[in-house]
């Protein structure tokens, strides 16, 4: 697995295309209490992959979007740090965050990052041995979007 950084905008989301079952997992820890019971307005936090072009340099978000869609925690807080999972099942480079669902205002999501930099790059050997990895949270967005 490579990691390097890049800055992108904002996504719609699309529903990528079954591949059949290998992925690669990526799995972060939230902070419940601090979304669900320190937050009025949040309903739940959902773990996602979206897809990024870094071919020419800067990375920008593929065209059309593509975005998986891992678990979702639903508020509120039933345990202080639950460990999302989201599977990518195609290769290429993704950020990975946590985004909440919320009613009141508008919350960024949490990038989870593994090494140097915010965008994961995911290999196709990845998938075939489907690997996981756990990943870091940041406390802040993976874009300054």
């Amino acid at each position: 697995m490579v990691v390097s950084a890049c800055d992108v905008g904002g996504v719609e989301k699309l529903e990528p295309p079954e591949t059949g079952g290998s992925a690669a997992s990526f799995l972060g820890e939230i902070d419940a209490v601090f979304y669900c019971d320190d937050r009025v307005g949040i309903v739940d936090v959902v773990m996602r992959a979206r897809a990024l072009d870094c071919e020419r340099g800067d990375c920008v978000l593929v065209d059309p979007p593509i975005e998986f869609t891992g678990d979702q925690f639903n508020c509120p807080a039933s345990e202080p740090y639950p460990l999302l999972r989201v599977e990518v099942s195609r290769p290429g480079s993704y950020f990975i965050d946590a985004v909440p669902n919320d009613l009141e205002r508008d919350t960024p999501p949490e990038c989870f990052v593994d090494g140097n930099g915010p965008v994961i790059t995911v290999e196709a050997s990845d998938i075939d041995e489907s690997l996981a990895v756990r990943l870091t949270a940041t406390m802040r967005p993976c874009t300054d979007d």
